[in-house]
């Protein structure tokens, strides 16, 4: 997994977000069951990006924001089994927020790891302060280490002021922020291990005995409404500024997805008497749509011939077809036909002559896979035939070349005038001579 998360952390940073999607056609059967301010959902399987709205708008993310202080910790710790002492200032400092804690004690001792599942399965905001105390120093400087590593990673909507995700002024990001951040998180094992905890039992510490914690993801409870049984992981978050905030991640039939749900509201969608949180229904929404619509094809491959160009001083060809490098994947309705599917060139990047020899196989352009009149996949152009190189005709061409060189016409003009003043000279060497001849003879 951690090979894959760099792999799709580094698509996400350096695609470009073409929107509305290519699915925006068929999303719009459910475009006015969602409600929440922000969605971005993602192939976890190739990085496409499947759907999104407001995905870069600056917003609160409440405890998502606890994607981050895992990130941190994780990139800073090596060894999570080392041991913290819980201080005063970071349990207390959290008195009267009414807020998610673990109830740790001052003066308890937990590991990192330990920490780390009470951070992202229980949501323990005392639990972020900690971490932020032991890898920081101080919980100032453990947020600037947040806001260093979000623009490391590319974040460019976000800004951190705390470690835990309680409303304050300057504290924001965006769904796709969120996203950049859980792959980067994804890079490690242990996270994945963690959010998919449905359970944790935090054992006897110094100061306490055994306790429990479920998982605030309520797509792991039994409430009808908000279970999924599709789901293998995700981050709650909840304030009244934020509104209802979820990542999560689901998996069927070999499909796996990735979504973030940002500032949902709480209504009575289904008309029960009960308000539902909307960032569990639409998340819902769109991983049943993607499961039910999407199938990942083939739409392109070496047998596909995208475009010809010329080829000279060949001995045998005067033109190369140009292929895909290789078999392009891409997600697309299970319904489309091929020719839903176009391939063009890139005009910036593909030549339209080449001189031989060329073998085939040989890179000499690219091209751009369009659906629905967006761009899905990219692939390099490959020769798919071979042309040998004509001696007789190098020649001619390079010699045709350098009698239009300018520093060869200098040359010959050069030639030229030194060729005149030597027949000049010469015929003054000679008429000097004639005269002394005619001199001589006359006097004997």
């Amino acid at each position: 997994m951690k090979k894959l998360a760099s792999i799709l952390l580094a698509a996400l940073i350096t695609a470009v977000c073409f929107m509305p999607t290519a699915f925006a056609d068929y999303t719009n059967s459910i475009q006015e069951e969602l409600n929440c301010k922000a969605l971005y959902m993602i192939c976890s399987d190739n990085s496409e990006v499947i759907y999104a709205k407001n995905e870069s708008e600056q917003l609160s993310i409440a405890s998502l924001t606890k994607l981050m202080t895992a990130a941190v910790v994780l990139k800073n710790v090596e060894d999570l089994e080392d041991t913290v002492t819980c201080s005063y200032e970071a349990i207390h400092s959290l008195d009267g927020t009414n807020s998610s804690v673990a109830g740790l004690y001052a003066d308890e001792e937990l590991t990192v790891k330990q920490l780390l599942y009470l951070l992202l399965v229980g949501s323990a905001n005392d639990a972020a302060n900690v971490l932020a105390e032991y890898v920081g120093g101080t919980i100032e400087s453990f947020v600037e280490k947040m806001n260093a590593l979000s623009a490391e990673i590319g974040c460019t909507d976000t800004h951190f002021t705390n470690a835990h995700g309680l409303d304050e002024e300057g504290h924001y990001s965006s769904a796709k922020d969120v996203m950049t951040t859980a792959l980067f998180c994804l890079e490690y094992p242990i996270f994945e291990t963690i959010i998919g905890t449905r359970d944790y039992v935090l054992e006897e510490t110094n100061l306490s005995g055994e306790r429990e914690f479920s998982n605030t993801n309520k797509m792991f409870s039994g409430i009808s409404d908000y279970k999924y049984e599709y789901c293998t992981g995700g981050k709650t978050g909840t304030t009244t500024e934020a509104g209802q905030c979820l990542f999560s991640m689901a998996t069927k039939d070999g499909y796996s997805y990735m979504c973030v749900a940002l500032g949902g509201d709480m209504i009575d969608c289904d008309d029960d008497g009960v308000e539902e949180r909307m960032n569990y229904i639409d998340s819902k929404i769109l991983f049943d749509w993607a499961f039910d619509n999407l199938r990942l094809r083939t739409v392109a491959d070496a047998n596909t011939i995208v475009t010809v160009i010329s080829v000279t001083l060949s001995k045998d060809e005067d033109h190369v077809r140009l292929i895909p490098q290789n078999s392009v994947t891409a997600l697309v309705p299970k319904n489309i036909s091929a020719d839903d599917v176009l391939i063009e060139p890139v005009k910036e990047k593909t030549v339209s002559t080449v001189e031989a020899p060329v073998k085939a196989g040989d890179v000499l352009g690219a091209a751009q896979i369009y659906y629905a009149g967006h761009v899905i996949a990219t692939v390099d152009l490959c020769a798919a035939d071979s042309a040998r190189r004509s001696l007789p005709k190098l020649i001619l061409n390079r010699a045709g070349r350098l009698i239009k060189q300018p520093i060869f016409i200098i040359a010959v003009v050069i030639a030229a005038v030194c060729a005149i003043f030597f027949i000049i000279a010469a015929r003054r060497r000679q008429k000097k001579s004639d005269r002394v001849r005619v001199v001589g003879g006359t006097r004997r």
